[in-house]
Parts: structure tokens; C-alpha cells; sequence
């Protein structure tokens, strides 16, 4: 189109253009506030609370707790985890509050997760029937005593196939550190 051509062009039919582009902009912008784009599957968002246990080298691994799924792909999570298990024929449990956050995404058919960071406090040690105190603990063994956080990896992540989600429900499956797989139900709180 030549130089003269675009003069012909009446100055409405310009101003009729620039509206348009404007209007089309504009109706961009609404439908992207309101329509936010988002990975993850919606059903998950909200508050879960967990039970699950597994089994772990002479012993197990059980989860009690909660965790929170937000919009925008980050979670926390906040329980309990108890380790039992023997050694020497002496029967141990350990019992530590857990605090952690990370970042999820989920689909149809899995959900994937990546811990940031988790805090973990001693809460009660029992070996061969007898309690000791985590405070106790600590005094003798000073800032050298293990913490179940100690393990873990920041940056860890991990995938659990969803087997069922309901509304108020949602089943999962995982694999136990040698690779068996275990499930787990999670319960929507209000």
C-alpha cells in the first residue's frame, strides 16, 4: 500500500480502527483477570488433613497432619511424624512436629511436589519401653542431636499417582523408600 492510498484512508475509518484494537485490548485484559491461567488442577486447592504409614527399614514411617494447597502453586504443610522401628531386638519410638512449604502442581492423573524447606522439633523418644526427654536428649548430645528435618533434603521432590478425587476426598498413591507402593486418603477441611 503506497503512501497516497493510506492518505485516502478517511480519518474515521482510522479513528473506527484504533477503537477497535482498544475495545479488543480491553476485553484481553478483563477475560486474563478473571480467567487466571493455572497448571494445576483446581480440586486440590484448599486445606487436607493426612494419615498415612508406610514401611521403612525395620520399622515404619507414619504422617499425621495437614496440608494446604494454594492457587498459586506453593503449599504448606504441618503435622506429625512418628518413626518406629527396633535395633538391637529394642523396640524405638520417635515422635517430631513437623512444619514445611514447597511448591505442587497436579493434573488429572499425578501429583508432584517439591519441598523447599521443612523445620522439624523433637517431640517425645521412647526406646525399649522406656520415655526419654527431647530436652534431655539435647543436653547430652548438645547442637550435634539429630532432628528428623536433618534428613531431607531441600528441593526434594516427589509424585503421587491420584487414584480418586472428590470433592471432600482424594486417594493417592505413593512408593515407601524401597520402591513398594502404598495409598493414601486425604480429606478436605471446611
Amino acid at each position: 500500500m503506497s503512501f497516497t492510498a493510506i492518505q485516502k484512508v478517511s480519518t474515521k475509518a482510522w479513528f473506527a480502527l484504533a477503537a477497535l484494537v482498544t475495545v479488543l485490548s480491553g476485553i484481553a485484559t478483563i477475560y486474563a483477570t478473571f480467567h487466571e491461567t493455572n497448571p494445576n488442577n483446581p480440586r486440590f486447592i484448599g486445606r487436607w488433613t493426612t494419615d498415612y504409614t508406610y514401611p521403612i527399614t525395620n520399622g515404619t514411617f507414619e504422617f499425621k497432619g495437614m496440608t494446604e494447597y494454594f492457587r498459586n502453586g506453593r503449599y504448606n504443610v504441618n503435622g506429625v511424624v512418628f518413626v518406629d522401628g527396633t535395633v538391637e531386638a529394642k523396640p524405638y519410638r520417635l515422635e517430631y512436629s513437623v512444619n514445611g512449604a514447597g511448591s505442587w502442581t497436579a493434573d488429572s492423573s499425578l501429583l508432584s511436589f517439591t519441598l523447599a524447606d521443612m523445620k522439624s522439633i523433637p517431640k517425645s523418644y521412647v526406646i525399649n519401653g522406656t520415655a526419654i526427654s527431647p530436652l534431655l536428649v539435647a543436653k547430652f548430645a548438645g547442637p550435634s542431636l539429630p532432628n528428623f528435618s536433618d534428613g531431607l533434603a531441600s528441593g526434594a521432590s516427589d509424585e503421587l499417582k491420584i487414584l480418586m478425587i472428590k470433592d471432600n476426598e482424594i486417594t493417592l498413591e505413593g512408593k515407601d523408600p524401597a520402591g513398594n507402593a502404598f495409598t493414601l486418603q486425604t480429606y478436605r477441611q471446611r
